[in-house]
């Protein structure tokens, strides 16, 4: 909040429980300035150290850093490894704690050295300001709604209900309308904003809020270097190798096309056995079963496979549609 007013728990709680299917590990929230009316809330899914000392939100340096991050960092190994080699401690195995302390050496920077999909807000108590963020290309969302007192952010825009109540947006319903889909400078609610993809954002307990673009992909022409097969291959590779990363067990959705079995393919030759899903849809035109339990076959993996009919395709749609 920008004014003098507190924060409502039981509103941070029912964000909180409008985002419960996004992490059913743990929940969590906490006030995390001494001078400032901030409040940080967290729906866990556990995947990278699955230890109590891992939940969100996360401190560090004696609190003076809150962060509650939403992805995963697929380099953090690497990063974890630099960050010690500069004199920097840990007390988790976590991802979230390499964000944290990267933030620490590198400051806004940090999101420059982080490979992965994300989003997070960090709390800096001593420069007074929340540090946010969203990966390159948009994967993890970051829906936020500004206000003159306030400014609360979230993993769904369905989570910031307490303050859009539902109210559609006229430029967000006439682009859906139009184009079947809500373009990426709208959001289909009144007042609720996105972070876009690549952008850092900085919130002051003043009102102040800056925006700016961290990266861009490459134009063509800037590629100036020949590839061959084999390092397209092992670029491949290593990008499949630091995604299974994982303390729980890892799975792959398989459709049968090349994409899917290209990542089966790399990831069977580090995984043994590894369990593979596949989804048909009875009577459509298309179904790729065949093709799938082909690839699994040929890779060895534990597949699994459901044909749907329609009745329970929408059954699931719906289901979908609920959470």
């Amino acid at each position: 909040r920008f004014d003098e007013n507190k924060i409502k728990r039981d509103i941070m709680d029912d964000m909180l429980q409008k985002i419960s299917h996004r992490g059913k590990d743990h929940s969590q929230i906490d006030s995390v300035s001494s001078t400032v009316k901030i409040e940080l809330g967290h729906r866990r899914l556990s995947i990278i150290d699955l230890s109590d000392n891992a939940v969100q939100p996360m401190s560090y340096e004696n609190e003076s850093l809150w962060l509650t991050f939403n992805g995963e960092i697929y380099n953090y190994i690497e990063l974890r490894a630099e960050l010690l080699e500069h004199g920097y401690n840990f007390r988790t195995e976590s991802d979230t704690e390499v964000i944290l302390v990267a933030y620490k050496h590198w400051g806004d920077k940090c999101v420059e050295h982080l490979n992965g999909m994300f989003a997070f807000a960090l709390w800096d108590e001593i420069n007074q300001r929340l540090f946010c963020a969203r990966d390159h290309l948009g994967i993890k969302p970051f829906y936020f709604y500004q206000a003159d007192k306030f400014f609360a952010f979230a993993s769904e825009s369905k989570a910031l209900e307490p303050f859009h109540f539902n109210r559609l947006s006229a430029d967000g319903l006439a682009a859906y309308l139009l184009s079947s889909y809500v373009p990426i400078d709208f959001s289909i609610f009144d007042g609720v904003k996105k972070l876009l993809p690549a952008h850092s954002m900085v919130v002051k307990p003043s009102g102040a809020i800056e925006s700016k673009k961290y990266w861009r992909i490459k134009r063509v022409s800037e590629y100036r270097d020949s590839a061959s097969a084999a390092d397209v291959t092992e670029l491949l590779e290593q990008a499949v190798l630091r995604q299974i990363r994982s303390d729980v067990p890892v799975g792959a959705l398989l459709s049968g096309g090349v994409d899917s079995g290209m990542i089966v393919a790399l990831a069977s030759k580090h995984i043994d056995n590894i369990h593979t899903y596949s989804v048909g849809f009875e009577g459509a035109g298309i179904n790729e079963l065949k093709s799938a339990a082909a690839v699994a076959n040929n890779y060895s993996t534990s597949h699994h496979e459901r044909s749907l009919d329609d009745s329970e395709a929408i059954k699931f749609l719906n289901l979908a549609l609920e959470n």
